[in-house]
């Protein structure tokens, strides 16, 4: 039976065939025994067929085809076609590019990102929508005959289906061989033979099998010829005595194939294993070239046996190939019967059916439509019927044969193994057989711990976000038995981390799906790759901030006991005892209010928090504090130790407690507006923000400053506070805290650390300074400036390690902070139900906030295994040129054609803006936008620039065009009237990113 060594799993399918949208629907139908070929109404077919009154008049003229749903409609920005391209391009390479996707999803592998050498076998059918469609227009068609244009080399590459390959390997990075096939109606079977056959020889490690066939219009019927293919009835009648020919359909399927032994090691989840594969061509022995060969036949069928020594007797089912003709079914009947007698004599123990019956012949997604069918039946151990059969052909003796027409489902029950065979035969004589077994099964469970599961969603647009998510949690609903490390698995390393993500935190699938859990959601950067710790300062702090945390995390609860014995031991003060267990939530509020309790307990529970995400690899590369959060910041960049710097800050605390009350307000207005309206009342305190500012006065001038800052219509708000913060207030404490921090040996720091009183990097000399440390608790806090500081380096995303959100919501009001959502909370507000899982929401937001960030994963089980989930939710839209046929005129619906776009008395501006819009397909173009922003190519391009040239009478080439790819630079071209061809050789050299590879 072969060693696992030589078998190839099947890890993924996907496919949209008349009735169906998805696997799901295919097998439903495929069960249920339902027919999905489509007989049309007189209205449908009068829209698309020419003369169809007339047609209607012949008897043999047959109205059925099977029909795929939307085929005008493609997720362009998924695949980043612009409406141009995806307009222009065969809906045979769109649907296919879809169901490659859906495909590598099912198998839960990213070929974007896999370091595998994944190959792609493929092939479709002659491009009508090219003939039906797009050459409709005679000017186009007359270019496209002689590739006069850039855009016929375009509209060929979107429409030739030998590009499809080549295409999917490059929309999905896929570095494997991409080989167009083509043997008319075996093309999709052959190409699984050699998508076997690369991995077999490890040309491949993964593989993309499959075949389209798309024609267009669908709405079309066919006239029925006597002993033709077609069928007089529009069904189809494999091995029935009324058996007359079969119906063109539309259909695409796709298979995902990896060596076995490499599935299982990779814990794939395996639909059916492919025991055997062979190829042939009939050549000349046999009627005609159209006609099929018995001995072709049985030699493909007997060689796919022999490679892996598959005896016929232990086959259960033979998908046929099925057409229903008068001379292919009992030529294939015959062909199966001289191959099986090789090795049994057995009458009437195998089924044989075929999927014609119930979806008509697909062409070149025939064959992945036996096979789909069989690796279902496989998973399933259930094999569907063969429809429309009811006695046989009078030219078959099923009798004396191995064989019995699978009429009604079979439930594979017995104990041995459920072996299939699928043949494919090609007009012209190329024969394909496969061999497919059940998968292995693995019934292993595994039992974990409790744990902190991280589930990352994403996508390539907010809404369709949603919709992922909103489809995989109803998905886990339905299906109970999904393990949540198999879904975390799933999720994290079999799918692609796209733009927009969010990410949720859960123990279990109750949890999950408990309706009460909170997503965060991001929008990834890829230029953002460094991360900023923030430390809130004084008046983030609250009761019980950090306690739940406190209560499961070690390193946390370790550092935090510390901190409360060191403080006890020189204050005499149970910070542990008022913090976490206070009588009263009020009584301890109102202590913590104390400059000298607030700051210290503030400190240590930053410094812990900071501590613990260290431990877990979260690492910064920039520090910044807001006032007494900066001696968290120090001590994290090794400036202080632990001990040190509580110490110190103990007796800041301490000497600002002994100073005298005041206040403080919140002004939501620029510090220079505070400054022009301001008096010896008050001073800034901080600049948080443009339009966020604090300024701290004497308790008794508070009346006052509310009427100035309201007489200036000044936005405000009193905050709670003991003290004015940062004023002239504390001058008389100064030298002697700088005397004391004097005392301790400082270090330089590690981590580049923002200096909250410069705004600036803080200095190594000022790092070690006691002058410096009482600078900083005196002055104006520059908490805006020093965010600009990182900001003009590098795009960041922040931590906010401490409690509430006060630097978060600051930092969403700076307008240099572009990614408003590159940020992450920990403790967050009072009562956050997540605080247990800060450590694993800040990765998962670090993760849907830095493009390239990927946390680590051990929380998932080492046998978690791959699971099917649902697919990407498309988002597409209409890309169609319309035709319709007419008696007496054909005529093409589609925009004005670029050569008729002309200026008259529209300005420059406006005519520029119109031959880009029929360019790149878009609505709104605004005379600022860059040509290759909006989605142009050096192909588009090349064609624009011409039609600019040749309508305004200028020398405008590629080169040109490159350097002036606004509309603004193109009409100041053409008003200067100027442009030289010694001017175009001068211009500096393309960019090469927009012209690599396209011309």
């Amino acid at each position: 039976m072969g060693s696992e060594m030589e078998k190839i799993a099947v890890i993924g399918m996907a496919c949209r065939y008349p009735g169906a949208n998805n696997i799901e629907e295919y097998w439903t139908n495929l069960i249920n025994g339902k027919e999905t070929i489509k007989h049309f109404t007189d209205e449908e077919l009068r829209n698309s067929e020419i003369n169809f009154d007339e047609l209607k008049k012949d008897p043999k003229f047959i109205g059925a085809r099977g029909v795929l749903d939307n085929i005008d409609k493609f997720d362009a920005k998924f695949f980043d076609f612009s409406p141009y391209d995806a307009t222009n391009t065969d809906p045979q390479h769109r649907v296919w590019l879809e169901t490659v996707w859906d495909a590598f999803e099912n198998a839960g592998c990213d070929p974007i990102t896999s370091k595998e050498a994944i190959g792609v076998f493929a092939g479709g059918y002659i491009n009508t929508y090219l003939l039906n469609n797009i050459l409709r227009d005679p000017n186009k068609l007359e270019n496209f005959i002689r590739l006069r244009t850039t855009e016929s080399f375009q509209i060929m590459t979107g429409n030739d289906i030998s590009f499809l390959p080549t295409k999917t390997a490059y929309k999905f990075n896929l570095r494997g061989p991409a080989i167009n096939v083509q043997t008319a109606c075996s093309t999709s079977l052959v190409a699984i033979s050699q998508a076997c056959q690369s991995l077999f020889s490890y040309e491949s490690d993964i593989c993309v099998a499959g075949g389209v066939c798309i024609l267009t219009p669908q709405e079309t019927g066919y006239i029925h010829q006597e002993g033709a293919i077609p069928s007089p009835d529009g069904h189809c009648r494999p091995f029935d005595e009324e058996a007359n020919g079969t119906v063109f359909s539309n259909g695409v399927g796709v298979v995902i194939l990896k060596r076995l032994e490499d599935a299982i090691k990779d814990k794939d989840h395996i639909y059916a294993v492919v025991n055997g594969w062979a190829l042939n061509n009939d050549g000349n022995k046999k009627v005609s070239y159209t006609a099929p060969s018995v001995d072709g036949q049985a030699e493909a069928i007997l060689m796919a046996q022999g490679f892996n020594e598959v005896s016929a007797e232990d086959i259960g089912y033979v998908e046929a190939h099925g057409t229903a003709t008068n001379l292919g079914d009992p030529i294939e009947i015959t062909a199966l019967t001289k191959a099986f007698a090789r090795s049994t004599s057995k009458k009437q123990y195998c089924g044989i059916g075929s999927v014609k019956s119930n979806i008509g012949h697909t062409d070149a997604a025939a064959g992945i439509a036996s096979f789909i069918k069989v690796c279902l039946a496989a998973y399933n151990k259930i094999i569907p019927a063969s429809l429309n059969y009811n006695k046989p052909n009078p030219h078959i003796d099923f009798k004396n044969t191995p064989f019995f027409v699978a009429d009604k489902p079979i439930e594979w029950n017995s104990d041995k193994k459920l072996i299939m065979g699928i043949s494919s035969f090609g007009l012209g004589g190329t024969n394909s057989h496969v061999i497919v077994e059940e998968p292995p099964h693995n019934h292993e469970e595994i039992e974990t711990p409790p744990k902190n599961y991280i589930l990352p969603f994403s996508a390539k647009s907010a809404s369709a976000l949603q919709e992922r998510k909103k489809s995989v949690l109803e998905f886990v609903k339905n299906h109970p038995k999904i393990r949540i490390d198999d879904l975390a698995h799933t999720l994290w390393n079999g799918r692609n981390h796209m733009k927009y993500r969010s990410s949720v935190v859960v123990k279990s699938m109750d949890e999950l799906l408990s309706g009460d859990i909170k997503f965060d959601t991001k929008v990834s950067d890829e230029n953002t790759n460094s991360i900023t710790f923030m430390f809130p300062g004084q008046g983030a702090q609250y009761y019980r901030m950090g306690y739940e945390f406190y209560q499961v995390n070690d390193e946390f609860k370790s550092l935090v006991d510390q901190g409360f014995s060191l403080l006890k031991e020189e204050t005499g003060i149970n910070l542990g005892e008022l913090l976490f267990r206070a009588p009263t939530p009020e009584e301890a509020e109102k202590k913590l209010v104390e400059t000298s309790l607030t700051q210290p307990a503030l400190f240590i529970v930053e410094y812990a928090m900071a501590k613990s995400l260290l431990k877990k690899d979260i690492e910064p590369k920039y520090l910044i504090g807001h006032s007494i959060g900066e001696y968290a910041a120090a001590c994290i960049a090794g400036i202080f130790d632990f001990e040190s710097a509580l110490r110190i800050v103990i007796k800041r605390g301490q000497l600002m407690q002994s100073m005298q009350p005041g206040k403080m307000i919140a002004a939501l207005c620029s510090k220079d507006k505070l400054i022009a309206i301001g008096n010896s009342l008050f001073e800034v305190a901080a600049e948080n923000a443009p339009t966020n500012c604090t300024i701290s006065f004497e308790v008794e001038n508070q009346e006052k400053i509310g009427e100035i800052l309201d007489e200036n219509e000044v936005a405000w708000i009193a905050l709670n506070t003991s003290h004015a913060f940062h004023s002239e207030a504390f001058d008389p404490i100064l030298e002697e805290f700088a005397n004391y921090v004097n005392s301790f040996t400082l270090s330089t720091p590690k981590i580049p650390v923002i200096s909250c009183h410069t705004g600036k990097f803080l200095k190594d000399e000022e790092s070690v300074s006691g002058s410096y440390w009482a600078k900083q608790l005196r002055n104006t806090v520059k908490f805006y400036k020093g965010i600009n500081s990182i900001l003009n380096i590098e795009p960041s995303f922040f931590i906010e390690v401490g409690p509430n959100t006060h630097l978060s919501s600051i930092l969403k009001v700076i307008p240099e902070y572009e990614n408003k959502k590159a940020y992450s909370e920990t403790f967050g507000r009072r009562n956050n139900p997540s605080e247990p899982y800060i450590i694993e929401k800040v990765k998962g937001n670090i993760w849907a906030g830095i493009e390239a960030y990927l946390p680590d994963l051990g929380f998932i089980h080492p046998q978690a295994k791959k699971i099917v989930l649902p697919n990407y939710p498309f988002e597409r839209e209409r890309y169609w040129i319309d035709y319709k046929s007419d008696k007496k005129t054909d005529t093409v619906k589609h925009s004005p054609t670029r050569n008729e776009v002309g200026v008259g008395n529209v300005d420059l501006q406006n005519a520029i803006i119109d031959i880009w819009k029929d360019y790149l397909g878009l609505k709104d173009i605004k005379p600022t936008d860059d040509f290759f922003d909006l989605g142009g190519t050096s192909l588009l391009a090349i064609s624009t620039s011409e039609i600019i040239k040749n309508k305004f009478k200028i020398d405008f080439g590629l080169r040109l065009f490159m350097e002036n790819s606004t509309v603004n630079s193109i009409v100041e071209l053409i008003e200067a009237n100027t442009v030289t061809e010694e001017a175009t050789k001068q211009s500096k050299t393309p960019k090469s990113n927009i012209v690599s590879g396209e011309i």
